[in-house]
């Protein structure tokens, strides 16, 4: 009824309406939901996991780096020592080659020597003149540097 003529007529009764039973949320999802969310949390565990990995091999994979740099460092050094032994080498080789054929040289001047019968060196006679000739000069420097006498 609408409101018109009789303002004073009472209002029509409203009765509640009946509520739609509210959904109960269980402890227990749809199995469904379940195992998705089952899978997920699989899929979550095995990403930490390969992330942890992940970064495990990237620590070892910088001190296999660092260890290559070291070695490289190191067979660089070994390399210049090498080509300074290999030069000292040479050169000794070439001393001991020259030491060699003077030793060679000289041990066979030896054996010329020792198959030469030894000559007797005898001094030079020295004549009585001669002697007299040396005496008489000594005799003159001696007296030219002797302190003079006063008479």
């Amino acid at each position: 009824m609408l409101m018109g003529k009789d303002k004073q007529a009472p209002l029509p009764k409203i009765t509640n309406m009946p509520m739609p039973s509210k959904h109960r949320h269980s402890d227990v999802p749809h199995p469904a939901v379940a195992e998705h969310l089952a899978r997920f949390s699989d899929m979550a565990r095995e990403l930490d996991q390969l992330r942890d990995d992940n970064n495990k091999l990237l620590g070892d994979l910088d001190v296999e780096r660092r260890h290559n740099r070291d070695l490289q460092a190191m067979l660089g050094r070994e390399t210049e020592r090498a080509d300074y032994f290999q030069r000292y080498a040479v050169e000794a080789k070439t001393h001991l080659e020259h030491i060699k054929a003077s030793a060679i040289t000289a041990h066979e001047r030896a054996l010329e020597v020792a198959n030469h019968k030894q000559q007797r060196v005898e001094a030079p006679a020295v004549s009585g003149a001669i002697t007299d000739q040396v005496d008489n000069e000594i005799a003159a420097i001696a007296q030219k540097f002797a302190p003079k006498q006063e008479s």
